[in-house]
């Protein structure tokens, strides 16, 4: 079962930065891919890991920046989402500025 949980903040970032960060948990990968597909089809900028991040990058910089970058912060909760030090700490790292 996959759960959502959205939360809308204020940008601390520049517009340019993606509208909506989407949170996971690997196992949903292939899901959420799909959901950012069809969320950027439909017109809106998304932050997702797989898209954003290249080698050589900081993982947590380009997560750090995404979270403060983006305006929704959507976390697809899983059962191992929630159990995941990493996935609760980029939920809460947003919902907490």
């Amino acid at each position: 079962m996959l759960l959502a949980m959205i939360v809308i903040t204020q940008s601390q970032q520049p517009s340019a930065s993606p509208d909506i960060f989407i949170s996971y948990q690997w196992d949903k990968q292939r899901e959420v891919t799909a959901l950012y597909n069809k969320l950027t089809g439909l017109g809106y900028s998304c932050w997702l890991d797989v898209m954003q991040i290249g080698g050589g990058d900081s993982l947590y910089e380009k997560i750090d920046s995404g979270i403060r970058g983006c305006r929704v912060l959507l976390a697809c909760i899983t059962r191992r989402f929630a159990l995941s030090p990493s996935c609760r700490s980029e939920t809460f790292h947003r919902v907490e500025q």
